[in-house]
């Protein structure tokens, strides 16, 4: 069995799978057959759930064969190279006022406004003005 290639967008896992609608990625038989009436039951996932990671692609699985599997001999083999592409999200600065103290400190917190965080992660963000000075109109941006 070897791992099928699968390029694909961070989701939080390892699973290899096709997104967005999660279609499974499934490893191949490269030499061989399944006799008649036999099936597999065969996955694959990456090294690393982490995006711009190299990662090698690990076949796993078993034969549905009457006999727990025993009727073949599988060699498994890893496809190495692949890539989890980071994830599109937008975030827009929250309009903020606060009365002049000599920084650039905003105390509103950048929202999502398209996409979203996967799964348990959690974003940090905080915004600035783009100028210390009084005035109004001022920019709000994100730290660099």
């Amino acid at each position: 069995m070897t791992a099928t290639g699968d390029d694909r967008v961070y989701d939080g896992g390892t699973d290899a799978v096709i997104l967005p609608a999660g279609t499974p990625v499934l490893p191949s038989i490269t030499s061989g057959s399944l006799a008649g009436g036999d099936t597999f039951a065969f996955t694959e996932s990456f090294t690393s759930k982490n995006a711009l990671v190299l990662n090698t692609l690990n076949p796993a699985g078993s034969a549905n064969d009457g006999n727990g599997g025993n009727n073949y001999t599988v060699t498994w083999v890893s496809v190495s190279d692949y890539f989890i592409s980071q994830k599109t999200i937008g975030v827009t600065a929250v309009a903020n006022s606060k009365g002049y103290d000599g920084t650039t400190s905003a105390a509103a917190v950048p929202t999502i406004n398209s996409g979203s965080l996967v799964g348990g992660d959690v974003a940090t963000w905080s915004e600035s003005y783009a100028s210390k000075n009084a005035g109004t109109g001022l920019s709000l941006v994100r730290p660099v």
